[in-house]
């Protein structure tokens, strides 16, 4: 017989990772994203489309559900690291197997695992959105030596390369790109009457012109990077976006051959965020 705790468990388990899938397809249709795949271009990509990018999302929400089933009421540990770490390596299979082999979400998987996870950890008090972000850190500050990739991969060398935190620095320390810059931008373009697709446009807007997004680095390094962050600051003294200033930066991108895929899984992780804030569960 199923107790009522494990009914509980289910029923969170399959609420959050609903809230996981459904902050990655807002961020795939958010329209238009300069560099990035939309409902109007593909941007630098060629290789993936929209399509591709909803099925690839849509195919890790058992791993997002897993993590909650090992997450919930747990604190971090290495142990939990590493079964984190072994569920984000088969979501990362069913990944490309639904994408025949296309990288569409590794990074969504690191940050918004991590998020997932903390979202349930154990604590005596109603979590918030920068206490999750706190958690996370903590969790990723364990080493993932079992489920690591073998050699050094595209980021190792960025980070080494141009001195640069990358993901894993973004996750231990606490996702300060979400909680000081994504989450504050998106409230406020609500309370300046902004639509949702503009407030998540200037929350994107926003952290490219502060992150150094090691994918524009991989690409077209340092002098890249600093043209799109220029360009992205100029946007954000503006009134509101422009969408034609928009379409000229991802004219830009497109012949630089970057994207700004650090920035989208921030965006990801700031709706994330936000969507548990205002559902709960």
């Amino acid at each position: 017989m199923t107790s009522l705790t494990e009914n509980s468990e289910n029923q969170l388990a399959k609420i959050r990772s609903k809230q996981a899938v459904d902050a990655l397809l807002i961020e795939a249709q958010l329209t238009p994203k300069p560099g990035l795949v939309d409902s109007l271009d593909t941007g630098t990509h060629s290789d993936m489309n929209l399509a591709i990018i909803e099925r690839s999302a849509r195919s890790l929400e058992p791993a997002f559900s897993q993590m909650v089933n090992v997450a919930h009421d747990q604190i971090p540990s290495q142990n939990l690291r590493e079964e984190v770490a072994r569920i984000g390596r088969e979501g990362e299979k069913k990944m490309f197997r639904a994408t025949n082999g296309v990288n569409t979400h590794t990074g969504a998987i690191w940050a918004i695992g991590l998020l997932t996870s903390a979202s349930v950890f154990f604590t005596p008090y109603k979590k918030k959105p920068g206490d999750i972000c706190r958690l996370a850190g903590k969790l990723a500050s364990y080493p993932d030596e079992r489920y690591t990739s073998n050699g050094e991969t595209h980021g190792d060398r960025v980070k080494k390369h141009f001195q640069v935190s990358g993901a894993r620095g973004e996750a231990m320390n606490g996702f300060p790109h979400v909680i000081n810059i994504g989450l504050p931008t998106l409230t406020t373009a609500r309370e300046k009457g902004y639509s949702e697709n503009e407030a998540q446009l200037h929350v994107l807007i926003a952290i490219m012109a502060a992150l150094d997004d090691t994918c524009i680095l991989y690409r077209g390094g340092k002098e890249a990077l600093q043209t799109i962050q220029v360009n992205a600051s100029k946007m954000m003294k503006q009134k509101m976006v422009n969408h034609d200033e928009i379409q000229r930066l991802n004219v830009k991108m497109i012949e630089l051959g970057v994207s700004p895929g650090g920035s989208a899984d921030l965006l990801a992780a700031t709706v994330f965020l936000d969507i548990i804030k205002n559902q709960g569960g």
